[in-house]
Formats: structure tokens, sequence, C-alpha cells
């Protein structure tokens, strides 16, 4: 057996005499536990392995940590093999014996506990009939069906199924091993219903289709699948790999930049102001800035996100900011899309807009699905939803329906109503005035 199967052996503990003088693990090898003069360290150690070791009947199996295998492991105690985990170990040894110990003789009967000695025949046929001296052989017009009472025992002829049972005085003993086979079915008998084999139902997949990309999946699969496919990751910036984005205010150097690589995908902000006395370079995405700060800590205080670092590939803003006419808000009222309580406070924050120095809505040409329009609206107070002064709101055109992060859905806000009044001095066509539409009026 390996030296860590122990079977009622006592471990001793001796001084090296080949490589050196100190003392060994003798379960474990120099690169684990290394060599020490102190004998109580290796004492120890060698009692942590006993503590730990696997009983099995009469043996103790330590965990063996020398060289024949790359990790630790146990030996099996009737067998070559060796075996990683502990659990493994003992389903292992409970297997490995019932292979090595002979199957014991089935247990002899007496032969006080039936009346009659059973005296079983060397190599019986039961094709052909057996010599009695009185043997009872149904005859031709006998119903094999009914049972035949008979003093003797019944010897079954060539042409008796004996499949039937035969009710008889005495007991008749098969000889020694005999195999019968299955009897035919005929006409008209039913067997049991265990006996009948019902194939089992087929499973149908159920197909579904993502709602972001329209794959057609299993619907146990599609929550799999919408968050390998389409939740946020961030890759690497290349020159021929970066997130699409927009100028939207040079001055103060307010940029929008899509969240993600993967679509469909919304659009946030970021502010990249380098020059001036106050630099400020931020993204309000909340994991961004805890990696800066993480970062800062770290020492890294030249850290930027994906989508600071998306900056350098935004195009220069050629076109003029969009300056939005009051008289549009005289049609707007007219075609009842809102009142005159909210024209009033659109036309204040565009003034305060105008004292900032800031666009008070552009419309971005990035994100997606194309369906959508994002405007994003000038907003003074800095808010967990916009902390670089500006929001985003969305306008679905398939479902004519709003987004805005300040408001839940179906509630108009300041934001939804100044990007309406944007859309509507442009792209007109896309409202419709019903009186019965909740989407047309101000909360």
């Amino acid at each position: 057996m390996h030296r860590t199967v122990l079977r009622h052996e006592k471990v001793a503990l001796q001084r090296c005499q080949s490589c050196c003088s100190n003392y060994h693990c003798p379960f474990c090898g120099p690169k684990v536990f290394k060599p020490t003069m102190e004998r109580h360290v290796v004492e120890n150690h060698v009692r942590n392995h006993l503590s730990l070791a696997v009983q099995h009947e009469e043996f103790q199996i330590v965990k063996c940590n020398l060289q024949c295998r790359e990790q630790a492991h146990f030996h099996c105690c009737y067998c070559p093999n060796t075996v990683i985990r502990k659990v493994q170990i003992v389903k292992h040894l409970a297997s490995c014996k019932k292979r090595q110990v002979p199957p014991t003789e089935p247990a002899t009967v007496e032969p006080a506990a039936i009346s009659e000695p059973i005296v079983p025949s060397a190599s019986v046929d039961i094709n052909e009939p057996v010599a009695t001296s009185e043997p009872v052989v149904p005859s031709a017009s006998v119903d094999i069906n009914e049972p035949v009472a008979t003093s003797e025992p019944v010897v079954p002829s060539a042409s008796v199924d004996i499949s039937e049972p035969v009710a008889t005085s005495e007991p008749i003993v098969p000889s020694a091993p005999v195999a019968f086979k299955e009897p035919a079915v005929a006409e008209g008998v039913h067997l049991p219903v265990k006996s009948l084999l019902v194939p089992k139902k087929l499973r149908i997949q159920k197909k579904v289709q993502c709602f972001h990309c329209g794959v057609t999946v299993n619907k146990k699969n599609l929550d799999v699948h919408v968050k390998r496919k389409h939740t946020f990751k961030i890759c690497e910036d290349t020159e021929d790999r970066h997130l699409p984005s927009q100028c939207i205010d040079s001055v103060s150097g307010i940029y929008a930049v899509e969240k993600s690589f993967r679509r469909p995908c919304s659009v946030i902000h970021v502010q990249k102001q380098t020059s001036g006395p106050h630099p400020v370079v931020a993204c309000e995405m909340v994991d961004c800035i805890s990696n800066v700060e993480f970062a800062s800590r770290s020492g890294f205080q030249h850290f930027e996100c994906i989508h600071l670092k998306s900056l350098q590939c935004c195009p220069w803003p050629n076109k003029i900011p969009v300056v939005l006419d009051e008289d549009v808000l005289v049609d707007m009222i007219a075609a009842n899309v809102f009142g005159e309580q909210t024209k009033t406070t659109c036309v204040a924050t565009k003034a305060a807009a105008n004292a900032a120095g800031v666009p008070l809505s552009v419309e971005l040409t990035i994100g997606s699905p194309s369906t959508k329009k994002y405007i994003s609206v000038y907003e003074p107070k800095v808010s967990c939803y916009s902390r670089l002064g500006r929001i985003i709101a969305s306008y679905d055109s398939t479902r004519n329906t709003w987004h805005c992060p300040c408001a839940k859905p179906r509630r108009f806000c300041l934001h939804k109503n100044i990007a309406r009044w944007h859309l509507f001095q442009l792209h007109g066509q896309l409202f419709v005035p019903s009186p019965m539409s909740p989407d047309l009026h101000s909360a």
C-alpha cells in the first residue's frame, strides 16, 4: 500500500539521512512543506494531516501531497487509483470494496422448513414428456384454461401451454434453471395497462422574438440572449471602433455620446472643457463616475471612460443651433397640443437659456432605433438625471410615446413640452392633433 494509507501504524518522525538533517513530512513533498529543524512544527503538521484523513474501516487514508500527481489527492486502499476530492474517495472506496470482495454463496434452505424434501433433477427438458408411474396427460377435449385437480404431480406434455396455471394438490417444483418464453397474446386478450408501452409526448419548444434585435429564440433562452447581447458592455475604443458622438454646445464642451456599442442604445451627455479657468471633464453615467473616483484614489488622475475617449473622433459642429419661434406656440395652442400655462413656462425657459448663452434644444442625429427622435433640452437645475445641465427627451414615432427621465410614462413635463415645440416647428407632420389623445394634452 501507499505510505499515506495507514493501518494501525504510527507515524514515526526521524531526521533525514539523505539530503539534509532536518525533519520531513512523510505525506508532503519538499516544495509543499519545507523541512525544518524543529520537531514540534512537523508534529503539528502531521497531526493536522491525521485530523483531516478519511476513516474507512481499519484504514486511515491521509491526503497525499507527494509527486504522484500535480494536485493533492487520496490513494485507494484496494486499487492503485487516486482521487482528488474527499467526497469522491468515500464513494470510490464503497464501490471498489464491492468489486474486490467475492460474492457470498446463497443461503441454503433447511429440509425441516417444508413438508417434503425438494430434490431438483439434473437437466430436464420441459418440451419432452417425463416418464412417471402415473402421468396425467390432458386429452384434446380438455380445456387448459380451467384448473385440473389431481392427486399426483402433473407433468405437462408437449402440447400443453405451460404459461397457464395448473391447480394441483402437491406443489410443482420446476427443475434447475428453466427459461420461459413470453406467451403469445391471442385475439381478444387484454394485457394490463402497465405492460403497454405509451410513447412520451414530445416537448414543443415555444419560439419568441427578441424585442431588441428581432431574432427568434426559444422562450427559455430569451433572458440569456438579452443579457448577453443587449446589456451595457464597455469595449476598447480604437480609431475604427468608437462610440458615435455629437457636439451640442462647443462653448461649454457639452457632447452627446451613445451609451454602448450594443444596439439598440440610448444617448447620454458628457462634458469635456479643457480650456478656461475651470476645466471640466465628466460623464453623467454612474458607473463611469465610480470608475473615475476609484482611479483618482489609486493615483490615475488622467483616467477617462469610453465615452470621453470617443470624443476624439467627434465631427466638428457645422450646423447652426435651431432657434425656436414663439409664434409656433400659438399654432400649437390652436391645434390643442397644450395650453397657455405650458406656453408661459416654455417661453421662460427659453429666456433663461439665452441668458446662460446655451442652446435651448438640439436635435440629435445619433442613437437607435431610427424611429426615435432624441432632443437635448436645457435644464439649469442639477439633479440625478441632469448632472451636466441638460436632459434628453425622446419621442417614438411608431408608438407615439414620449420619454423623459424626470417624469413617469404618459405624464408630460417641461422637457417633453420643449421637445414637442422643437419637433412641431421642424417636423410638423409627426403630430396629428386629436382632442381625445392623452399624449397631446399637458398634464
